[in-house]
Parts: C-alpha cells; sequence; structure tokens
C-alpha cells in the first residue's frame, strides 16, 4: 500500500470525481457507434449472449441455476449500481428470483445514489449496497459468483483482492470482468504510441481538440490518468495478476489503435452523421484488429469469466489470455518505441 497520507488523498480525489457526475459510465455517441458494431458482436461471440446484462448475468449464475438454496452474487467497486441493477433484472427474466448480490463501493456519495435507485427499480430484496474499501478490508464471505465491472482499474491492491476473490468464490463459481488492461494511467505503451502519433498528424485541427482538458493537441499527449486518484492506477497488472491466479473459461479483448479516437477526449469530435468520420473509425478498428491478431500490439479492453478449476477456454483465433499480456521492459517504456510489442512469456 502507498503512503497512508498519500493513499487518503487520493481516496478522496476518487471520491469527488464523480461528486458532480450524474451518468459515470457516460461516453461519446461515436462510441455508442463502435460498441455495438464491433465490441458487442465479438463479446457475445464468445459469451454467447447478445447483451452486457446477460453476458454478466449467465456468468454468474454459471451451473447453480437449478441450485435449491438462495444464490448469492459479490460486486466488486460497485459505483452506483446502474450495472448491477442491469444485470438483476436479467437474473430476474431469467428466471432465477431467489438471490442477492452484495454491491461493495468506497464512495458514499455513488452509494447513496445506488440505494436510491435501486429502490426505485424496486430490487432492494436483491441488491445490498455496502460501503467497503476492498483494498483495505477483506471480505469474508462466499459467493455464488462475483463480478467487477471497470473497477479493477481503479483498485491498488490487486493481488490481495485477487487472492481475496479465490476464496470468495465457491466451487465452480465464476468472477466475471469487464474492465481496462492497457497501460497504467491509460497512457498508450511506445509501439501504439507511435502509430498514433503518426495517424494523429493526418488529422484535421478540428480533430485535435480534447473536450476533457478544453485544449487543442497538435500532438497527441501520452497523458497518465492516475497523477491524481486512482484512474489506471494499475491497469497493466490486472490480466497478468489473473492469468496467474485463475482459470479462464471466456475470453474476449478489444482496443489498442482505436481508443483515443472514441473516448471522452477526443471521440466528441467525430460525428456518428459524418460518414468520413465513421470511415476513419471503421478503418482505425479494421487496423486494431489486424494489429492484435500480429501480436504487433496489444489488447486495452477486457471480458472474461475466471474460475479456480482448470477449464478450458473459449476465446477468439490466437487472443488467448497469455498471448495478450503486455510484458513491460523496465527502462524502455518512454523512448522512441519499437515496432512490436514485447513477446508475452
Amino acid at each position: 500500500m502507498t503512503n497512508p497520507e498519500i493513499y487518503r488523498d487520493r481516496v478522496q480525489s476518487q471520491i469527488d470525481q464523480y461528486k458532480d457526475v450524474e451518468e459515470i459510465h457516460d461516453l461519446p455517441e461515436i462510441f455508442d457507434y463502435w460498441s455495438p458494431k464491433y465490441l458487442l458482436p465479438k463479446v457475445s461471440g464468445i459469451f454467447g449472449c447478445s447483451s452486457r446484462a446477460e453476458i454478466f448475468s449467465n456468468a454468474l449464475i454459471g451451473e447453480r441455476r437449478n441450485n435449491n438454496s438462495p444464490l448469492v452474487f459479490a460486486s466488486l467497486g460497485a459505483g452506483d449500481c446502474s450495472i448491477e441493477i442491469e444485470i438483476a433484472q436479467a437474473i430476474l427474466k431469467s428466471g432465477v428470483r431467489d438471490f442477492r448480490m452484495d454491491c461493495f463501493e468506497l464512495s458514499p456519495l455513488l452509494l447513496e445514489r445506488a440505494a436510491s435507485s435501486i429502490e426505485n427499480a424496486e430490487l432492494t430484496n436483491n441488491l445490498k449496497p455496502a460501503r467497503c474499501d476492498v483494498n483495505e478490508q477483506h471480505i469474508h464471505d462466499h459467493y455464488d459468483g462475483v463480478m467487477a465491472h471497470f473497477s479493477l482499474h481503479h483498485f491498488v491492491e490487486l493481488e490481495r483482492i485477487f487472492d481475496n476473490v479465490k476464496k470468495m468464490l465457491r466451487p465452480k463459481a465464476n468472477f466475471v470482468i469487464a474492465d481496462a488492461i492497457g497501460r497504467n494511467g491509460h497512457m498508450r505503451w511506445p509501439e501504439t504510441l507511435r502509430l498514433i502519433q503518426l495517424i494523429w498528424h493526418t488529422l484535421p485541427d478540428e480533430k485535435k481538440f480534447n473536450r476533457q482538458f478544453q485544449a487543442q493537441w497538435d500532438d497527441y499527449v501520452n497523458w497518465d490518468c492516475s497523477g491524481e486518484g486512482f484512474e489506471g492506477i494499475r491497469a497493466q497488472d490486472i490480466l497478468p495478476l489473473i492469468v496467474e491466479r485463475f482459470h479462464f473459461s471466456h475470453f474476449a479483448v478489444a482496443g489498442g489503435l482505436v481508443d483515443p479516437f472514441i473516448d471522452r477526449g477526443i471521440g466528441p469530435n467525430f460525428d456518428i452523421k459524418n460518414k468520413r468520420d465513421l470511415a476513419f473509425i471503421d478503418a482505425m478498428q479494421y487496423l486494431n484488429q489486424l494489429l492484435l491478431e500480429a501480436g504487433v500490439i496489444k489488447p486495452t479492453m477486457m471480458f472474461a469469466s475466471v474460475r479456480n478449476e482448470p477449464c478450458d477456454c473459449k476465446h477468439e483465433k490466437n487472443l488467448t489470455p497469455a498471448f495478450c499480456v503486455r510484458v513491460p521492459v523496465l527502462g524502455a517504456e518512454d523512448g522512441p518505441g519499437p515496432l512490436f510489442a514485447p513477446v508475452s512469456k
């Protein structure tokens, strides 16, 4: 754990991050063009489901659909529980009525919002918000399934948390994950940065305005988002640590090259009504996929279901968990950038 005083400051910064943000999962329209066209079909093909809620609900239930006892799940870093509400509704729709999900969250502000939303959705019997700093607190209960939806990249004590999850899982229970797995602070690895910089200089000036920073980026800025809070604090460690501790049953990945052009900063510059803008995003995605499969770049986003017991892994082509690990090279990550990502061990 980092210095206690620094950690407390980061915790407060994390809580303040969403103080004036009503929709914490809000993304630009161009992301909503890219995601259903490219991301969801890829993930659905691996998980055999047509929506995010189904992917999580089916994986959480797993082999326990006909269990006679109530099912108990946990969500780590549940935020305002907007995702958990969708998943709970999908679980109910699947025919499973007797279940509870403990929704662990650090921010009292988000927990307050969660409680209100859960009550409005009439899910108070199923979703139970609970204040918990999973970086510091150990969860002792056992669960029929555990989930983390884009929360792991905010956690510092990943080794301890994953070891805790291993103990939380009942036999053949699944740990279901969707998360960012790129470089720490959501920075670009040198091999990806090199390509983005080349593409950046072909863009017209109006595409280079960063809406989050309200600044013109004549050159692409490899910004470290982890400077104050916990945003992407240990993103690059998520996948290798899970590979070490769990067995994958489902694994789907995306992202790398296309990310800056569909995210909150630059993404709003691309108009879903403009055919040239859409063609550019299509081209970036096509190139992104080729480079992933060639091992030139590594993915930045993962959907996965893992468990303690050995099992077969369903994945896309050669994109196995081990293949997708990006190995950091000490002292070589801020230079001009290699042509290829380091080979995974």
